[in-house]
Formats: structure tokens, sequence, C-alpha cells
């Protein structure tokens, strides 16, 4: 390890940092207003509900999924587990981190930024392309700017604790973008989603000050002559001291001075607080494209019917998409791109339905009744049921066959029987119908 990476070696335990957006969290955690009037950066739009519900149904969908490496044999295809890197991308990516800490906390800088960034630590001998073998994979926290040069040589500068930056290249550097105006950065999806975030802020305080009022608007007080500047400010703290605050409602007002409290009514605008705060979970959930139902937010359209049909939807339109990123850029830099290996996510583990789905897909994919279209083995589905349950199912003896056919139509071609000829009949051809 070299530079500000330094002090994450075994022997230390500093914590560090990455970036995203602009390029600098500088950028982002300065105060670039909305339209709305209120400052929209990461830490401003994390407090946001739907932002946040946003971030966390993306990064736990991609965290909560086993990720493997996997390698071709022949015709098939097997779990990597002699390669190193299968233990760092599916256990254990550092010392303090599991994988799907590493995952989550990636793909919250993902969504917000549309990039992650984490240090791939190398050690040990070189391999057959010159690189050390990567051994950890460390978040990058601090603020990083990425530069390109006219032959497209790709530099990150991460900025040190102590001041200046230091560089990295691509072989040191994990970077997983989201959508990419250039392929090089992703676009800010906080930055470009300003306006909507802007305004679900000031709605949110707008509502909140209005029930920290009582529910009430203000009104006009009224008095009999003129007030002094004290007078004014003293019969003015009067009010609020008996009006403002939940803890005043339904409070009787008292007034002297012959003064007059002359309530105004609530705006139309006012009235729909509600309505603006719904359509800006739409707006938010738009921006990020997560669909409404999976941050709990559901209208007349969401029935219990059609809520496995969104659960289908978000995998397909939400994750699928980050699964590929993934998966893509782990091949690209951490595999090198070598012949025979690939990282898969199991995404059969978001697909798991109840016991009656299960069962009825198991006894399709063993053949159904007839056992025609047999595409896995009792013994497979005993794993991938184990897998999912967590649980231990010892393979059966003769449970690594395909089920073959039991019955066939009228002029069809009957499979011999596994054990021979009919034992009841042995002069009979197996082989035909009769």
């Amino acid at each position: 390890m070299r530079g500000l990476f330094a002090a994450m070696s075994r022997g230390a335990r500093q914590f560090k940092t990455t970036d995203a957006s602009d390029l600098t969290w500088a950028a982002l955690l300065g105060q670039p207003s909305s339209k709305a009037g209120v400052a929209v950066n990461v830490e401003t739009a994390m407090r946001v509900a739907t932002v946040f519900a946003c971030c966390r149904v993306l990064a736990e969908g991609i965290a909560q999924v086993p990720f493997n490496l996997y390698r071709e044999e022949g015709e098939s295809t097997k779990l990597a587990k002699d390669d190193p890197r299968f233990h760092l991308l599916a256990k254990r990516p550092n010392d303090f981190m599991t994988s799907f800490e590493f995952r989550e906390t990636m793909m919250y800088h993902a969504v917000l930024t549309s990039n992650a960034f984490a240090y791939m630590g190398r050690g040990g001998q070189p391999a057959k392309n010159g690189l050390k073998p990567i051994v950890e994979l460390i978040p990058i926290y601090s603020p990083v700017r990425v530069d390109v040069d006219q032959n497209w040589n790709i530099t990150y500068w991460i900025e040190a604790p102590t001041g200046g930056a230091v560089s990295y290249t691509p072989d040191e550097i994990f970077h997983l973008r989201g959508p990419s105006w250039n392929g090089v950065v992703g676009m800010d999806a906080v930055k470009l989603a300003r306006e909507s975030i802007g305004l679900a802020i000031a709605t949110e305080e707008t509502h909140s000050r209005l029930f920290s009022n009582g529910a009430r608007p203000g009104g006009v007080l009224t008095v009999e002559g003129s007030l002094s500047k004290e007078s004014k400010e003293a019969l003015k703290a009067k009010i609020a001291e008996q009006q403002e605050g939940l803890h005043n409602n339904w409070k009787t007002l008292v007034l002297d001075q012959n003064a007059k409290w002359t309530a105004m009514a609530m705006s139309g605008v006012d009235s729909q607080q509600l309505e603006t705060r719904r359509f800006q979970i739409d707006e938010v959930c738009r921006a990020f494209r997560v669909f409404p139902q999976m941050v709990m937010h559901s209208d007349k359209t969401s029935t219990f019917a059609s809520a496995e049909q969104f659960f289908i939807a978000h995998v397909t339109h939400s994750l699928l998409p980050w699964f590929k990123r993934w998966e893509e850029r782990v091949e690209l830099q951490i595999l090198d791109n070598e012949d025979g290996l690939e990282a898969k996510f199991a995404l059969a583990a978001l697909m798991f339905g109840d016991a009656a789905q299960r069962s009825t897909y198991y006894q399709n994919a063993l053949g159904g009744a007839r056992g025609e279209t047999a595409y896995l083995t009792r013994n497979e589905v005993r794993k991938i049921e184990a897998s999912m349950l967590g649980i231990s199912f010892n393979p059966v003896d003769g449970g690594d066959t395909v089920p073959m056919p039991t019955q066939t139509a009228p002029g069809q071609t009957k499979p011999p029987p596994i054990g021979g000829p009919d034992p009841k009949n042995p002069n009979t051809d197996p082989g035909t119908d009769t």
C-alpha cells in the first residue's frame, strides 16, 4: 500500500473515505441552493425520508444477494472457491467489513452521486499481467478527482487528511459508475434531482412549522392608537408565549390595550400540503428509478394481487442495471477479463417465493407429472432449497440423474427403461409401443 492508504494496512485501523458527485464532496457539501430556497447536497438529501428509502432499497437489494466467482470447466460452470478473489467478493473484502457491508456502503455512494470508489490493495507475487494480486478492497470516503489526458489515460486524485492530493492509477482504484455522460464519471444524481429534493425539503419544513404553530396560520394584531417599537415587540412576544407551539393549542388568548386578533384564513396552497408531499415522493422515486411501492408509498393502483408484479418490476428495472454494473466492473478491474472466470449475483435469492410457488417451480423443473421437460435433478433441487433456507440437505442416492419421461402419447417412441426390459415380460421390445 502507499500514500494515504498506508494507514489502512493490517497494522493500523484508521478509517478512510470516498467521494461522488461533481468529483468532490466539497462541491456537494457547499450550499448550492434549489429554487425552493433550501440547500441540497448529499447530507441534506439523506434527511429526506424518500431519498433515504430509495438509497436503502437499492443498497440492501444489491448487498443481500450472494455475489460469487465462477469458473468454466468444460461444459459446466462451478464456484471458483480455490481463487482468493472468491473470498474477497463473497465473504470478506477487507479486515473490517463483510461483503454485505462493503456493497451496501458502495451502493449508497453510487446511488447518490453515481460514483463509488474503493482502493484495491495488492500484495504477494506478481501475476501473469505483472500486477500483484488484489488482497483487499477498501471504500474511499475522501474527495476524489478524476483526470483524463488526451490519450484517455485516467488518474485518480484523492485528497489526503493532512492536505494535498495523492495520485492513483486505475489498477489501484475500483470505480463503480452509475449513469454517465462521458463514460469516465457518473452524473451526480443529487445534483440532477436538486429541484425535486429541494421542494421535498421545503414542503416538509413548511408542514413542520405549520404544526409547531398549532396547525394554524398567522394573523393580524391591531390596537387603537400607535405603539412604540418596544411595545410592539412586547405584544408580539406575548402572543407568541400564549399561542405558539403545540403545548398552547386551544388555549384562551388574553390581550390588553384594546388589542384585537384577527386570524388569517388558510390558503389553498396551505391546505394542499399533503398532496404536495405525496407528489414529491413520486418525483424523488423517479429520479432514483425506484418504484414508489418499494419505499412504502402506495396509491389506489396498488393491491395485494399486484404486489408480486411490482416486486418483479423492481428487480428487473431498478436492481438489474446495478447488478450488471457490478458484475462487469468486477470482471474488468478485479478479474482482469480472465477467460473462464465470471462474477455473478445469485438473483434467485430475490425471487424466493412462498412454499406453494417453490413447490410448483420444482415440480416443473423435475419434469412435471410426466417428466417430459425435466432440466434439474433432485439433488440440484435440494441444493437450491438448502441454500435459500440456510440449512443443509444431504444428497440422495440416484438424485444426480435428470428424470426421464414416464409416459408417452400414442404413436410416440418410448425411452428404454432405466433398468432394461420389463422383467415381467422380457420378450417385449422396450423401445416401441405394442
